[in-house]
């Protein structure tokens, strides 16, 4: 009789999520492409992209001012979201036109990637 490890916490997993595309970015698009584990790998790119890019807008901004760098932090993540938001339909349509197999989930994790 075997017993299951338990589950390692949700920040683990998210983190695991970002970890896989950094180190072996192949399988995260083989995996992507196959559909396996979608809704995970998306809410760690909804999570995590826009953190980073907060992180980098701050780090830009720095180089002027305290408040440009908080004004870059906001508006850097901000911008992506919206472009990413505008962008994905018609990238799915496309996609669509083209007879790709990808679903609009595997559209949306590859662009936040």
């Amino acid at each position: 009789m075997t017993t299951q490890a338990p589950a390692p916490p949700a920040d683990n997993r998210l983190l695991a999520a970002i970890e896989l595309l950094m180190r072996n970015r192949y399988r995260f698009y083989a995996e992507v492409r196959d559909g396996t584990g979608m809704g995970h790998k998306l809410r760690a790119m909804l999570v995590f992209a826009p953190l980073f890019l907060a992180l980098f807008g701050a780090v830009i901004g720095s180089d002027h001012s305290v408040w440009q760098a908080l004004s870059s932090g906001l508006k850097l993540p901000a911008l992506f979201l919206l472009t990413l938001v505008i962008c994905v339909p018609t990238l799915y349509f496309f996609t669509t036109i083209f007879e790709s197999s990808l679903s609009l989930t595997q559209i949306f994790v590859l662009l936040l990637a």
